[in-house]
């Protein structure tokens, strides 16, 4: 084995997890200074733990918006039902 994997593989080994939090902030565009960026994202397409748990957090993220807006629209629907029916028909 060369030095260069050796050197690789120990790194690999000594590598810490990325937190859900931070893949959350990272899939939302909240990461954005690249010394924090570049070892997140080399991070995540040499380890297959956490590029899984990297879609994971795409699909909360994204189950969490759709739900915002669902929300959002329930409540501006139920709003304007309620505001009319005080209103007499003609």
């Amino acid at each position: 084995m060369n030095e260069t994997a050796t050197l690789y593989n120990h790194d690999f080994m000594n590598w810490e997890h990325i937190s859900d939090l931070d893949l959350e902030r990272y899939y939302l565009g909240m990461v954005k200074d690249k010394h924090e960026l570049a070892p997140l994202e080399e991070h995540t397409l040499a380890c297959p733990s956490c590029a899984g748990r990297a879609e994971d957090a795409q699909d909360y993220v994204d189950t969490m918006r759709i739900a915002a807006i669902l929300f959002s629209e329930r409540e501006r629907y139920m709003g304007r039902r309620l505001r009319g029916k005080g209103r007499s028909r003609r």
